[in-house]
């Protein structure tokens, strides 16, 4: 396990459900309103009362889930209120009418398990995580909504390893062993929170991991475009796969400790390109309860960062890997724009703008166009990359 801090929001914060492999059933399916709920064809219709939106959306959930595959749930125009969402194996649209006309917001002192393990279960009514929307399985697109994270302690608390957290752990999870998922245009923010480990009122916002202890990897898709992720901790990690295809491209990032987060691809294809990245760390990728990453092909190409640490990769790789690391910007990056640490193997790093550092120290990689900062460490990075235990 490493030892760096900053690995809680992967480890213990978006270990999740990481801890078990028991699916329990979606929140109680309520009666829905039909002043507010409607359906026409195959799409659910939902507008905002104003007040509680919780028991209409999940009830549109729950009917499209139960009229099966092509069925859309649209949000109209308008700010909806919310407590925690479950959806298991929906095959469908989610969709609003742009991220700046529908807006979702959590309700206050969302109440959640405060069992130690609480993740060891899927969620439930009777197992209430801290995560808005929690999608496990299926095949769906989410677009043209925004997530607004509202709350100086947006929970009524949870603990793990003996610390209690109030934040949110995700406004979005994708969890299970098989999704297909597709983001495009949407916004997730969410706002500064004293006594918090990463500042924010968020830990996540959306969320691909497999699950299961030992974990269970999941497969399928994840891909995230055009869309927004303000002030969190981490803000499209992904966790955990096998034979899946990830494409995180043309986002913005702003305000957050990590652009993204996360690792441990097997037979996985790994794309991170086109991204404005203004964090702590921009990208970030390490082995948690993979040994290795392996046979699989990681792409960072043509993004730009600004912050203190650009990308940082320190996963092991075993065999079969590909890497290239293409045209990034690091100019504003005040420490180092590209680590490559010891497990790093077979790496291409292609210079991007005028000055990109590279701190090399794996074997075998191949810098070309860049500024090989050889051995050093400075002392920022000293604090954050240590070896494993």
């Amino acid at each position: 396990m490493k030892t760096k801090f900053f690995l809680t929001v992967f480890v213990a914060l978006t270990l999740v459900a990481t801890l078990g492999w028991s699916a329990g059933s979606a929140l109680a399916s309520p009666v829905c309103d039909s002043a507010f709920v409607t359906q026409s064809g195959s799409v659910i219709t939902v507008k905002p009362t104003g007040v509680d939106d919780t028991a209409n959306i999940q009830c549109a959930f729950d009917a499209a889930v139960a009229s099966g595959p092509g069925v859309s749930v649209r949000l109209k125009s308008g700010t909806f209120h919310t407590a925690q969402i479950v959806v298991n194996n929906f095959q469908g649209k989610f969709t609003g009418a742009g991220a700046k006309n529908t807006v979702i917001v959590n309700l206050p002192n969302l109440n959640v398990n405060t069992d130690e393990i609480f993740f060891r279960n899927f969620p439930s009514a009777s197992n209430p995580w801290p995560t808005v929307f929690a999608f496990v399985n299926g095949n769906f697109v989410i677009s043209d909504l925004s997530i607004q994270i509202a709350g100086d302690k947006p929970t009524t608390g949870w603990y793990y390893f003996g610390f209690k957290f109030e934040e949110l752990c995700h406004a979005i999870t994708v969890i299970g062993k098989q999704a297909d998922v597709r983001v495009e245009r949407v916004l997730v923010e969410g706002e500064p929170m004293e006594d918090s480990v990463y500042g924010y009122n968020v830990l996540n916002g959306i969320l691909f991991a497999g699950t299961g202890y030992p974990v269970i990897p999941i497969s399928g898709s994840f891909e995230v475009y055009d869309s927004t992720f303000r002030q969190m901790a981490s803000g499209s990690p992904v966790a955990h796969t096998s034979h899946a295809n990830v494409v995180i491209g043309n986002n913005i990032f702003e305000d957050v400790f990590f652009g993204m987060d996360g690792g441990d691809f097997a037979d996985s294809s790994f794309e991170f390109s086109h991204n404005s990245v203004e964090a702590i760390i921009g990208l970030d990728l390490y082995n948690v309860y993979f040994a290795e990453d392996v046979r699989s092909s990681l792409l960072v190409k043509n993004n730009i960062f600004r912050g203190i640490i650009g990308l940082a990769l320190e996963q092991t790789f075993g065999v079969g890997n590909q890497c290239l690391i293409q045209g990034n910007n690091v100019q504003g990056v005040t420490d180092i724009g590209i680590y490559l640490g010891p497990g790093i193997q077979g790496c291409t790093v292609i210079g991007g703008a005028n000055k990109t550092n590279v701190l090399d120290l794996g074997t075998d990689n191949v810098l070309v166009g860049v500024n090989n900062m050889g051995t050093g460490v400075s002392p920022f990075i000293q604090h954050f990359l240590k070896p494993n235990k």
